[in-house]
């Protein structure tokens, strides 16, 4: 009866230090996962309607575009950082010189690369001159760096995506890791123009300081109505 009381209460301890572990790693996983992006940020996605409007049935596709990003820049003065994003669509090979390797390619706006945390290691990130100008520009991340350019130094050399040739201006670091670093960021002006010529864009994204918990409630409660 001893052995097995001490057994019992053994496994018992052993299986709270278990939960309990698991429990703890789960929730720093969870928060690693978002260390990397901004504090009080938003991540609009279109998906489908889920009630009739005006005749219309439910589950209607959900567009975005310009107009959108626009509409939150205008009405929404809490808004601090605004972008948004345009997807190429699978991994685009990107060549320079003899090396030609597979990379994700997004189109964001300026304010793009403060919503998702991406720290500038060397030379400078996207700007307003390259959106309005429609400049093919690039920041790239640091594996890209190692694989693609070697021992040199990217800065103010070009790079060809799809038969377009773009000049890489920065290097970033993101804390969420490799894979998140493994892309390429152009100007979604540039973006839109050269491979759709239309305004659509696939997702927003933005940040609003420091707001409260409950303004941040508020706040995506108001732009989901918009």
């Amino acid at each position: 009866r001893t052995t097995l009381t001490a057994f019992g209460v053994a496994w018992g301890i052993f299986m709270l230090v278990l939960l309990l572990g698991a429990g703890n790693g789960l929730q720093n996983g969870v928060a690693y996962q978002f260390e990397g992006d901004a504090l009080n940020s938003i991540w609009i996605r279109p998906g489908r309607t889920s009630v009739p409007y005006k005749g219309l049935k439910e589950g209607r596709r959900i567009k975005l575009d310009n107009s959108d990003y626009e509409h939150l820049l205008d009405e929404f003065d809490k808004i601090e950082q605004l972008s948004g994003k345009y997807f190429l669509g699978g991994n685009k090979v990107a060549k320079y010189k003899e090396m030609a390797l597979a990379y994700d390619v997004q189109g964001i706006h300026p304010d793009g690369a403060i919503v998702e945390g991406l720290i500038i290691k060397k030379g400078r990130s996207l700007n307003y001159a390259d959106q309005l100008e429609n400049r093919k520009v690039a920041l790239i991340g640091e594996p890209v760096v190692k694989q693609l350019f070697k021992d040199e130094d990217p800065i103010g050399k070009l790079v060809a995506i799809d038969g377009a040739s773009y000049k890489i201006v920065g290097i970033f670091h993101d804390k969420e890791g490799e894979r998140s670093m493994r892309k390429f960021y152009l100007p979604i002006s540039t973006v839109q123009k050269v491979y759709s010529s239309m305004d659509r864009l696939d997702q927003l994204i933005l940040a609003a300081g420091d707001l409260s918990l409950a303004e941040m409630d508020l706040l995506e409660q108001k732009t989901r109505e918009a």
